[in-house]
Protein backbone atom coordinates (compact mmCIF):
# COMPACT_ATOMS: atom_id res chain seq x y z
CA UNK A 1 0.00 0.00 0.00
CA UNK A 2 1.47 3.36 -1.05
CA UNK A 3 -0.50 6.08 0.61
CA UNK A 4 1.16 9.47 0.90
CA UNK A 5 0.81 11.94 3.76
CA UNK A 6 2.10 15.50 3.88
CA UNK A 7 2.15 16.84 7.43
CA UNK A 8 2.39 20.60 7.94
CA UNK A 9 4.82 20.80 5.03
CA UNK A 10 6.65 24.12 4.65
CA UNK A 11 9.38 25.40 2.35
CA UNK A 12 10.97 28.83 2.64
CA UNK A 13 14.04 29.74 0.63
CA UNK A 14 16.85 31.69 2.35
CA UNK A 15 16.21 35.44 2.21
CA UNK A 16 12.57 35.02 1.13
CA UNK A 17 9.80 36.93 2.91
CA UNK A 18 7.12 34.29 2.33
CA UNK A 19 6.99 30.52 2.30
CA UNK A 20 6.73 28.88 -1.12
CA UNK A 21 4.85 26.03 0.53
CA UNK A 22 2.95 27.13 3.62
CA UNK A 23 1.82 24.49 6.15
CA UNK A 24 0.23 22.03 3.73
CA UNK A 25 -1.25 18.77 5.01
CA UNK A 26 -2.64 16.17 2.60
CA UNK A 27 -3.55 12.50 2.68
CA UNK A 28 -3.34 10.74 -0.68
CA UNK A 29 -4.92 7.29 -0.86
CA UNK A 30 -2.97 4.33 -2.17
CA UNK A 31 -3.65 3.69 -5.86
CA UNK A 32 -5.25 7.10 -6.42
CA UNK A 33 -4.60 9.64 -9.16
CA UNK A 34 -4.34 13.06 -7.51
CA UNK A 35 -3.84 16.51 -9.03
CA UNK A 36 -1.96 19.43 -7.51
CA UNK A 37 -3.71 22.33 -9.22
CA UNK A 38 -3.05 26.04 -9.07
CA UNK A 39 -1.66 29.05 -10.93
CA UNK A 40 2.02 29.34 -11.77
CA UNK A 41 4.22 30.05 -8.77
CA UNK A 42 1.84 28.54 -6.21
CA UNK A 43 4.32 25.93 -4.95
CA UNK A 44 3.01 22.84 -6.75
CA UNK A 45 6.30 21.75 -8.33
CA UNK A 46 8.16 22.49 -5.09
CA UNK A 47 5.92 19.96 -3.33
CA UNK A 48 6.74 17.30 -5.93
CA UNK A 49 10.47 17.96 -5.61
CA UNK A 50 10.28 17.64 -1.83
CA UNK A 51 8.43 14.32 -2.11
CA UNK A 52 11.02 13.08 -4.63
CA UNK A 53 13.90 14.18 -2.40
CA UNK A 54 15.29 16.88 -4.70
CA UNK A 55 14.47 19.57 -2.13
CA UNK A 56 14.38 19.36 1.66
CA UNK A 57 11.44 20.94 3.49
CA UNK A 58 12.00 23.75 5.97
CA UNK A 59 9.62 21.98 8.34
CA UNK A 60 6.98 19.28 8.33
CA UNK A 61 7.13 15.66 7.25
CA UNK A 62 6.50 13.46 4.22
CA UNK A 63 5.26 9.91 4.76
CA UNK A 64 5.10 7.31 2.00
CA UNK A 65 3.60 3.97 2.90
CA UNK A 66 3.29 5.12 6.50
CA UNK A 67 6.99 5.92 6.97
CA UNK A 68 8.86 9.22 6.78
CA UNK A 69 11.14 9.50 3.75
CA UNK A 70 12.98 12.66 4.83
CA UNK A 71 16.08 10.72 5.86
CA UNK A 72 16.22 8.82 2.56
CA UNK A 73 18.15 10.07 -0.51
CA UNK A 74 16.14 10.27 -3.75
CA UNK A 75 17.43 6.95 -5.12
CA UNK A 76 16.25 5.09 -2.00
CA UNK A 77 12.67 6.41 -2.01
CA UNK A 78 11.37 4.24 -4.88
CA UNK A 79 9.71 7.34 -6.32
CA UNK A 80 9.95 8.45 -9.95
CA UNK A 81 9.48 12.08 -11.07
CA UNK A 82 8.72 12.94 -14.70
CA UNK A 83 9.44 16.57 -15.57
CA UNK A 84 7.75 18.84 -18.10
CA UNK A 85 10.68 18.14 -20.46
CA UNK A 86 10.93 14.38 -20.86
CA UNK A 87 14.78 14.38 -20.60
CA UNK A 88 15.36 11.31 -22.76
CA UNK A 89 18.98 10.38 -23.42
CA UNK A 90 19.51 11.60 -27.02
CA UNK A 91 22.09 8.99 -28.06
CA UNK A 92 20.31 5.97 -26.61
CA UNK A 93 17.63 4.08 -28.51
CA UNK A 94 14.06 3.90 -27.28
CA UNK A 95 14.62 0.45 -25.79
CA UNK A 96 17.86 1.59 -24.14
CA UNK A 97 16.15 4.67 -22.69
CA UNK A 98 13.34 2.58 -21.23
CA UNK A 99 15.70 -0.01 -19.75
CA UNK A 100 18.23 2.49 -18.39
CA UNK A 101 16.91 2.53 -14.83
CA UNK A 102 16.83 -1.26 -14.65
CA UNK A 103 20.43 -1.43 -15.86
CA UNK A 104 21.43 1.03 -13.14
CA UNK A 105 19.83 -1.38 -10.67
CA UNK A 106 21.95 -4.17 -12.16
CA UNK A 107 19.01 -6.32 -13.16
CA UNK A 108 19.72 -9.35 -15.42
CA UNK A 109 19.67 -8.66 -19.17
CA UNK A 110 16.87 -11.14 -19.82
CA UNK A 111 14.72 -9.54 -17.13
CA UNK A 112 15.36 -6.08 -18.59
CA UNK A 113 14.45 -7.24 -22.10
CA UNK A 114 11.21 -8.83 -20.89
CA UNK A 115 10.25 -5.76 -18.85
CA UNK A 116 10.98 -3.37 -21.74
CA UNK A 117 8.99 -5.55 -24.14
CA UNK A 118 6.00 -5.65 -21.77
CA UNK A 119 5.93 -1.91 -21.05
CA UNK A 120 6.29 -1.03 -24.74
CA UNK A 121 3.26 -3.19 -25.49
CA UNK A 122 1.33 -1.44 -22.74
CA UNK A 123 2.39 1.98 -24.06
CA UNK A 124 1.57 1.00 -27.67
CA UNK A 125 5.06 1.88 -28.95
CA UNK A 126 6.18 -1.51 -30.26
CA UNK A 127 8.34 -1.15 -33.36
CA UNK A 128 10.16 1.94 -32.09
CA UNK A 129 12.81 0.02 -30.12
CA UNK A 130 15.79 1.07 -32.22
CA UNK A 131 14.82 4.68 -32.89
CA UNK A 132 16.55 7.62 -31.26
CA UNK A 133 14.51 10.31 -29.45
CA UNK A 134 15.02 12.86 -32.27
CA UNK A 135 13.26 10.43 -34.63
CA UNK A 136 10.10 10.45 -32.52
CA UNK A 137 7.10 12.76 -32.41
CA UNK A 138 6.32 14.71 -29.25
CA UNK A 139 3.65 12.22 -28.26
CA UNK A 140 5.95 9.26 -28.84
CA UNK A 141 8.67 10.88 -26.73
CA UNK A 142 6.19 11.36 -23.90
CA UNK A 143 5.14 7.72 -24.14
CA UNK A 144 8.79 6.65 -23.90
CA UNK A 145 9.27 8.87 -20.84
CA UNK A 146 6.24 7.29 -19.17
CA UNK A 147 7.46 3.81 -20.11
CA UNK A 148 10.91 4.54 -18.64
CA UNK A 149 9.24 5.53 -15.37
CA UNK A 150 6.67 2.73 -15.14
CA UNK A 151 9.10 -0.07 -16.07
CA UNK A 152 10.72 0.51 -12.66
CA UNK A 153 7.39 -0.28 -10.95
CA UNK A 154 7.77 2.67 -8.55
CA UNK A 155 5.54 2.83 -5.52
CA UNK A 156 4.80 6.46 -6.38
CA UNK A 157 4.85 8.25 -9.75
CA UNK A 158 5.12 12.05 -9.78
CA UNK A 159 4.41 14.06 -12.95
CA UNK A 160 5.25 17.76 -13.26
CA UNK A 161 3.00 19.21 -16.01
CA UNK A 162 3.95 16.31 -18.33
CA UNK A 163 1.70 17.32 -21.23
CA UNK A 164 2.02 21.11 -21.24
CA UNK A 165 4.36 21.15 -24.26
CA UNK A 166 1.96 19.16 -26.45
CA UNK A 167 -0.67 20.56 -28.79
CA UNK A 168 -4.33 20.35 -27.77
CA UNK A 169 -5.32 17.15 -29.60
CA UNK A 170 -2.17 15.29 -28.55
CA UNK A 171 -2.62 16.49 -24.97
CA UNK A 172 -6.09 14.91 -24.88
CA UNK A 173 -4.68 11.68 -26.29
CA UNK A 174 -1.95 11.52 -23.64
CA UNK A 175 -4.41 12.33 -20.87
CA UNK A 176 -6.54 9.37 -21.94
CA UNK A 177 -3.43 7.19 -22.04
CA UNK A 178 -2.38 8.22 -18.52
CA UNK A 179 -5.87 7.45 -17.21
CA UNK A 180 -5.72 4.01 -18.83
CA UNK A 181 -2.20 3.36 -17.48
CA UNK A 182 -3.36 4.26 -14.00
CA UNK A 183 -6.26 1.85 -14.31
CA UNK A 184 -3.96 -0.92 -15.64
CA UNK A 185 -1.10 -0.53 -13.14
CA UNK A 186 -2.82 0.74 -9.99
CA UNK A 187 0.22 2.94 -9.31
CA UNK A 188 -0.28 5.84 -6.92
CA UNK A 189 0.16 8.95 -9.07
CA UNK A 190 0.44 12.64 -8.20
CA UNK A 191 0.58 15.19 -11.00
CA UNK A 192 0.98 18.95 -11.22
CA UNK A 193 -1.10 21.06 -13.58
CA UNK A 194 -2.39 24.62 -13.92
CA UNK A 195 -5.18 23.45 -16.27
CA UNK A 196 -8.54 22.99 -14.51
CA UNK A 197 -9.98 20.84 -17.30
CA UNK A 198 -6.97 18.49 -17.19
CA UNK A 199 -7.26 18.11 -13.43
CA UNK A 200 -10.99 17.39 -13.64
CA UNK A 201 -10.56 14.96 -16.53
CA UNK A 202 -7.84 12.89 -14.85
CA UNK A 203 -7.90 13.15 -11.08
CA UNK A 204 -9.79 11.23 -8.43
CA UNK A 205 -9.17 14.17 -6.10
CA UNK A 206 -7.78 17.68 -6.60
CA UNK A 207 -5.66 19.72 -4.19
CA UNK A 208 -6.10 23.38 -5.12
CA UNK A 209 -3.17 25.54 -4.04
CA UNK A 210 -2.96 29.34 -4.02
CA UNK A 211 0.18 31.16 -2.87
CA UNK A 212 1.59 28.04 -1.25
CA UNK A 213 -1.57 27.33 0.77
CA UNK A 214 -4.09 24.53 0.34
CA UNK A 215 -7.50 26.08 -0.39
CA UNK A 216 -9.58 22.98 -1.07
CA UNK A 217 -8.94 19.23 -1.34
CA UNK A 218 -11.90 17.44 -2.82
CA UNK A 219 -13.44 15.39 -5.60
CA UNK A 220 -13.53 17.28 -8.94
CA UNK A 221 -17.27 17.94 -8.93
CA UNK A 222 -17.10 19.65 -5.51
CA UNK A 223 -15.07 22.52 -6.97
CA UNK A 224 -17.97 23.29 -9.32
CA UNK A 225 -20.91 22.59 -7.05
CA UNK A 226 -19.58 23.18 -3.52
CA UNK A 227 -16.57 25.55 -3.65
CA UNK A 228 -15.15 26.63 -0.29
CA UNK A 229 -14.92 30.33 -1.16
CA UNK A 230 -15.21 32.84 -3.97
CA UNK A 231 -11.60 32.53 -5.14
CA UNK A 232 -12.06 28.77 -5.59
CA UNK A 233 -15.32 29.29 -7.47
CA UNK A 234 -13.76 31.91 -9.76
CA UNK A 235 -10.74 29.70 -10.51
CA UNK A 236 -13.16 27.06 -11.78
CA UNK A 237 -15.06 29.49 -13.97
CA UNK A 238 -17.69 30.71 -11.52
CA UNK A 239 -19.28 33.91 -12.85
CA UNK A 240 -22.42 34.50 -10.82
CA UNK A 241 -22.14 36.02 -7.32
CA UNK A 242 -25.06 37.81 -5.66
CA UNK A 243 -25.19 39.21 -2.12
CA UNK A 244 -28.12 38.52 0.14
CA UNK A 245 -29.31 37.05 3.42
CA UNK A 246 -30.10 33.46 4.35
CA UNK A 247 -33.38 33.07 6.24
CA UNK A 248 -33.97 29.46 7.27
CA UNK A 249 -34.12 27.49 4.00
CA UNK A 250 -34.46 30.50 1.66
CA UNK A 251 -32.05 33.15 0.43
CA UNK A 252 -33.33 36.70 -0.02
CA UNK A 253 -31.53 38.70 -2.69
CA UNK A 254 -32.11 40.81 -5.79
CA UNK A 255 -33.29 37.71 -7.66
CA UNK A 256 -36.08 37.11 -5.16
CA UNK A 257 -36.86 34.62 -2.39
CA UNK A 258 -34.92 31.51 -3.47
CA UNK A 259 -35.27 28.03 -2.02
CA UNK A 260 -31.87 26.58 -1.06
CA UNK A 261 -30.64 22.96 -0.83
CA UNK A 262 -30.72 21.17 2.52
CA UNK A 263 -26.92 21.23 2.95
CA UNK A 264 -26.61 25.01 2.52
CA UNK A 265 -23.91 26.51 4.79
CA UNK A 266 -25.52 28.61 7.52
CA UNK A 267 -22.74 31.21 7.45
CA UNK A 268 -22.95 32.09 3.75
CA UNK A 269 -23.90 35.52 2.44
CA UNK A 270 -22.97 35.28 -1.27
CA UNK A 271 -25.13 33.23 -3.62
CA UNK A 272 -23.33 31.46 -6.46
CA UNK A 273 -24.60 29.22 -9.25
CA UNK A 274 -23.10 27.87 -12.46
CA UNK A 275 -24.22 29.32 -15.82
CA UNK A 276 -24.67 25.79 -17.21
CA UNK A 277 -27.17 24.85 -14.48
CA UNK A 278 -29.67 27.61 -15.26
CA UNK A 279 -32.78 26.46 -17.11
CA UNK A 280 -34.08 28.90 -19.74
CA UNK A 281 -37.74 28.68 -20.77
CA UNK A 282 -40.84 27.10 -19.33
CA UNK A 283 -40.35 23.95 -17.25
CA UNK A 284 -42.61 21.73 -15.19
CA UNK A 285 -41.01 23.05 -11.99
CA UNK A 286 -42.06 26.39 -10.56
CA UNK A 287 -39.40 26.37 -7.83
CA UNK A 288 -37.10 29.40 -8.03
CA UNK A 289 -38.61 30.63 -11.27
CA UNK A 290 -37.80 34.26 -12.06
CA UNK A 291 -38.09 36.59 -15.04
CA UNK A 292 -34.88 38.10 -16.40
CA UNK A 293 -34.21 40.54 -19.22
CA UNK A 294 -31.75 39.52 -21.94
CA UNK A 295 -29.13 42.29 -22.02
CA UNK A 296 -26.69 40.66 -24.45
CA UNK A 297 -25.24 37.42 -25.73
CA UNK A 298 -21.80 36.11 -26.64
CA UNK A 299 -21.28 33.26 -29.13
CA UNK A 300 -18.54 30.81 -28.06
CA UNK A 301 -18.95 28.09 -30.65
CA UNK A 302 -20.46 25.13 -28.82
CA UNK A 303 -22.47 27.41 -26.53
CA UNK A 304 -23.68 30.99 -26.17
CA UNK A 305 -23.41 33.10 -23.01
CA UNK A 306 -26.60 34.98 -22.18
CA UNK A 307 -26.15 38.18 -20.14
CA UNK A 308 -29.27 38.51 -18.00
CA UNK A 309 -30.63 41.14 -15.61
CA UNK A 310 -33.16 40.71 -12.83
CA UNK A 311 -33.74 44.01 -11.09
CA UNK A 312 -30.29 45.41 -10.20
CA UNK A 313 -28.60 41.99 -10.40
CA UNK A 314 -26.67 40.82 -13.47
CA UNK A 315 -25.88 37.15 -14.08
CA UNK A 316 -24.95 34.78 -16.90
CA UNK A 317 -26.45 31.60 -18.29
CA UNK A 318 -25.38 29.20 -21.03
CA UNK A 319 -27.62 28.32 -23.94
CA UNK A 320 -27.28 26.30 -27.10
CA UNK A 321 -26.43 28.60 -30.05
CA UNK A 322 -29.60 27.48 -31.84
CA UNK A 323 -31.87 28.45 -28.95
CA UNK A 324 -29.96 31.67 -28.24
CA UNK A 325 -30.40 32.81 -31.84
CA UNK A 326 -34.17 32.90 -31.31
CA UNK A 327 -33.95 35.30 -28.36
CA UNK A 328 -34.23 39.07 -28.84
CA UNK A 329 -32.16 41.58 -26.88
CA UNK A 330 -34.44 43.21 -24.32
CA UNK A 331 -36.75 40.20 -24.27
CA UNK A 332 -37.94 38.90 -20.88
CA UNK A 333 -37.02 35.24 -20.38
CA UNK A 334 -38.40 32.72 -17.92
CA UNK A 335 -35.47 31.42 -15.88
CA UNK A 336 -35.37 28.57 -13.37
CA UNK A 337 -32.64 28.22 -10.74
CA UNK A 338 -32.89 24.62 -9.41
CA UNK A 339 -32.30 24.60 -5.63
CA UNK A 340 -29.64 21.88 -5.89
CA UNK A 341 -27.62 24.14 -8.22
CA UNK A 342 -27.37 26.95 -5.64
CA UNK A 343 -24.61 27.37 -3.08
CA UNK A 344 -23.61 29.97 -0.50
CA UNK A 345 -20.11 31.33 -0.02
CA UNK A 346 -18.76 33.14 3.05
Amino acid sequence: MTEVALRNLCKTYPGADKAVVDDISLHIKSGSLTALLGPSGSGKSTILKMIAGLLFPTSGDILVGGHSVLSLPPEKRDIVLIFQDNLLFPYLSVAENIGFGLRMRRRPKAEIADAVHAIMNLMQIRGLEKRKPFELSGGQQQRVALARALVLRPRLLLLDEPFSNLDASLRLEMQSLLKELHRETGTTMLFVTHDQSEAVRLADRIALIFHGQLRQYDAPDAFYNRPHDRSVAEFFGGRNFIDGTLKEDHFECALGHLKMPADTPSHGSILTFRPENIIIGETSSATNRITAILEGRQFLGERTILHLRCGPAMFEAYSSPLAAASYVIGQPLSVCLPPDSLWLLP
